[in-house]
């Protein structure tokens, strides 16, 4: 794959023309990075000994733990940086600690890997195994500073346990959990959550808080539940889940936090703590705890979403948050739904509630990997799903966090409720929800795809009438092209029933719904009748319904002959056309 390796490796992808191909560690003399006589391939029958386990938006910086030492007196189990064909030590000791290269905890990189290495890759957060404590190293420094210390004259009872919850992207502050009192302030028993400011990394903590520090006076633990919510890529703000009563303060609704009970709270920097509601125990995965996972829980297991800026939070919970009735019609019992939490307008709203006070529908949920790939709600009763994170698992466990929330507010998710009149498949759908102003939600934007709820508007992105589900898989960055995955055949160039990747478009081009396979071009395949130009966010374009094929007359030119058991449009005798090429969309 190229001249530069030596053997097995991790490989970095440049796609250039034609694409070449860089081994991230090599033993090939002119390009070595590790000492003379090292074996990392780990056989072609073996598990790799080098795995990939976070890196740069850019790729430039590369964090690799290895199975073997490589580099001079590492043990295995060591972490890495690649840049630049170069090889440095991570899990270096400081250097009053002996500055020598240690094993790394093992565990760490599932429970939560959220800007451990800065985008510019001058900073990484690493746990050791034994002693327990977490550290970060300066990559340009070269120096290694201790997180989890305690305030000076600070000795509280509670095992050294710190557990990396996120950093912003340039590493200059840390988020980080511990059952070990490290402030005056905090609990002394449960589990603190602290924030860590690092401005120079002489010096450590400039500035560490206990984000879950008691009401002075209560008696009670903050004690932090599982894994931080949601984290703002700046640090400013922080979104978590904790049992103790933080705070006096009551939401819009008057609701306030409940001792023992999982209260939701907000951070933020130069504000401070703000409660937004009141879950169910039922609700873990909001703190990244799902079946079978134990605490602190997963990253990989959350299902909330924060928008980029931070003013907006995502959550599910099968409480009646809004007073909008939380029972499935169906079941009787509660059902979990989709909320979102506006920071700057200190406003909770339900945005996957039926509009009008109609009660919602919900499902059992079995395994499924289009709605609940993660198995978060196996088993639990739901009306609708936040898109979960995905986990690249072939050398590394990379976590990555779908668009499902954007600055502008609007709401990527799944629901088995039929939310607007044309979902009338009884199957999972792609909806949106956007605020009033936002995109096409107007004062009199309503259709078949696109219902008024509240102060916003509810809209269809995928058929809604497909014999099979959809679920959502990604959108751009804009929010103008929204990505599902469903097995049903809304095109009539699908011809199979396995899983397809459609692109749910602004101003998009409509589905192929006509019976015409041979066309003069592959603008004259799709269907005619809804305009490109319709800008409705939603799969209102469609025309008719998902995988129908009417009975329609061929166009001048073509003549209706039957192929393998279908019915098809050919040239008539004399013409020559074109097939067009296989294409699938959905404008709106």
């Amino acid at each position: 794959m190229s001249e530069e390796a030596s053997e097995r490796t991790p490989y970095l992808r440049v796609n250039s023309d034609p694409p070449t191909y860089r081994p991230l560690v090599t033993g090939k003399e002119g390009f070595a990075n590790v000492p003379d006589g090292t074996e990392f391939g780990g056989g072609e029958d073996a598990f790799p000994s080098v795995t990939v386990q976070n890196a740069t938006p850019d790729l430039s910086h590369v964090v690799l733990e290895s199975k073997v030492p490589l580099a001079k007196d590492a043990p295995s189990f060591a972490i890495y940086e690649w840049a630049d064909g170069h090889l440095s030590p991570i899990s270096v000791l400081p250097a009053a600690e002996g500055g020598s290269v240690v094993r790394v905890l093992a565990t760490s990189s599932s429970i939560s890997l959220r800007h451990a290495i800065s985008d510019d890759g001058s900073r990484v957060f690493w746990t050791s195994g034994e002693p327990n404590h977490l550290f970060m190293r300066d990559m340009e420094a070269g120096e290694t500073v201790q997180i989890d210390k305690a305030e000076e004259g600070v000795s509280g009872p509670g095992a050294a346990e710190p557990v990396f919850q996120g950093a912003s992207a340039d590493g200059s502050v840390v988020y980080f959990s511990d059952a070990q009192q490290l402030t005056a302030d905090a609990s002394p028993t449960g589990i603190d959550l602290y924030r860590c400011e690092i401005v120079d990394v002489a010096v450590g903590c400039a500035n560490l808080v206990d984000l879950t520090a008691p009401r002075e006076g209560s008696g009670e633990s903050g004690d932090l539940q599982g894994i931080v919510s949601g984290l703002t890529a700046d640090g400013t703000r922080a979104y978590f889940v904790a049992k103790g009563v933080l705070t006096t303060e009551a939401n819009q609704f008057g609701q306030v936090a409940v001792t023992g009970q999982p209260n939701l709270y907000l951070w933020q920097n130069g504000v401070g703590l703000r409660f937004i509601a009141r879950l169910a125990a039922e609700d873990r995965p909001n703190w990244g705890l799902a079946s079978g996972i134990s605490p602190p829980g997963e990253a990989s297991k959350l299902s909330t979403a924060v928008s980029p800026g931070g003013r907006y939070f995502a959550f599910m919970s099968e409480r009646d948050l809004t007073d909008q009735g939380n029972v499935d019609v169906n079941s009787g019992e509660a059902v979990e739904r989709i909320f979102r939490f506006d920071a700057d307008a200190g406003r909770l709203i339900c945005v996957s509630c039926p509009s009008g006070g109609a009660a919602p529908q919900g499902t059992l949920v079995d395994f499924n990997e289009l709605v609940d790939p993660r198995s978060q709600w196996l088993g639990r009763n739901v009306a609708a799903t936040l898109p979960q994170p995905g986990i690249l698992s072939v050398s590394g466990p990379t976590i990555y966090q779908p668009r499902v929330l954007l600055d502008n507010g609007r709401v990527f998710f799944n629901a088995i409720d039929s939310l607007v009149p044309a979902d009338s498949n009884k199957q999972w759908d792609v909806y949106q929800y956007e605020d009033l102003g936002v995109g096409s939600c107007g004062a009199t934007a309503e259709n078949g795809a696109m219902k008024r709820s509240g102060e916003g508007c509810v809209s269809l992105l995928s058929s809604g009438n497909g014999e099979a589900e959809s679920g959502f898989l990604d959108a751009s960055a804009s929010g103008n092209d929204v990505f599902f995955l469903t097995p049903a055949r809304l095109s009539v160039t699908d011809v199979d029933n396995a899983l397809d990747i459609y692109d749910a478009r602004v101003d998009g081009i409509p589905a192929i719904l006509s019976t015409k396979e041979e066309c003069d071009s592959a603008e004259s395949c799709h269907s005619v009748s809804s305009p490109a130009q319709d800008s409705t966010p939603s799969s209102a374009s469609f025309n008719g319904s998902g995988n129908v094929k009417p009975n329609r007359k061929c166009p001048k030119g073509k003549r209706k002959v039957k192929q393998n058991g279908k019915q098809r449009c050919v040239p008539r005798k004399g013409k020559h056309q074109r097939r067009a090429g296989k294409r699938k969309g959905a404008s709106r």
